[in-house]
């Protein structure tokens, strides 16, 4: 949380298409290493968009707590698929 605050100027919000579920998900980066990523998929651009919208507007002021929580997502090759092409191609 610090690495977003300190550098959200320069962080990079990416929306993105997985191509094989055809769904929308996002994530953030700064310098080119991803520091957030939704874990859920969205059936329209609009509230995928809402969602990262939503998450970025709660960045300056989010607390961070003591416990780490791990989730994984319903498919792991879906997300990995999404990764990949957020990697090649950041959505404008």
């Amino acid at each position: 949380m610090e690495l977003l605050r300190s550098g959200f100027e320069r962080i990079r919000p990416e929306a993105g298409v997985d191509p094989e579920r055809g769904q929308w998900t996002w994530r953030v980066s700064l310098d080119s290493v991803t520091l957030a990523i939704r874990g859920r998929h969205y059936q329209r651009e609009r509230e995928c968009q809402s969602s990262l919208k939503t998450f970025l507007m709660a960045v300056p002021t989010a607390q961070v707590g003591d416990q780490a929580i791990t989730m994984e997502t319903r498919s792991a090759r879906s997300h990995s698929a999404m990764t990949s092409v957020l990697t090649r191609r950041a959505l404008r």
